[in-house]
């Protein structure tokens, strides 16, 4: 079940920079480069494609440690308006239901092999 999430939750991450991007650019934040932000879409879609690809542990760490970047830089967002504060709250909470999967798919993909090893 999770193997299947991840690439979406990730694509979803994906997708909410372009729109940050777009936020701050409308609203012009000094300081802000939407186009670098638009750009950080490109790590969590490359990790959705190597995730569906089969390499679930590669896919999965590319994925965790692009959540784990997202949650420990959270506090240090500059929020302009009530959209923006709505748009990084889903951020934050996707970024942590993600990382929660991370997890979950890389305790079992390290318990599939001693589970089929104990059956011979």
């Amino acid at each position: 079940m999770y193997n299947r999430m991840l690439p979406a939750l990730a694509i979803a991450l994906g997708l909410i920079n372009p729109v940050t991007a777009v936020i701050t650019s409308v609203e012009h934040v000094k300081g802000s480069e939407p186009v670098m932000l638009a750009a950080f879409a490109l790590p969590w879609v490359v990790g959705a494609w190597v995730l569906m690809r089969g390499r679930v542990t590669a896919g999965a760490i590319t994925i965790g440690v692009l959540a784990l970047l997202d949650l420990v830089s959270a506090p240090t967002w500059n929020r302009t308006s009530a959209l923006d504060w709505a748009v990084q709250a889903i951020a934050v909470a996707g970024a942590a239901v993600c990382l929660a999967s991370v997890i979950i798919v890389l305790m079992q993909r390290h318990r599939a092999p001693a589970l089929t090893g104990a059956a011979r």
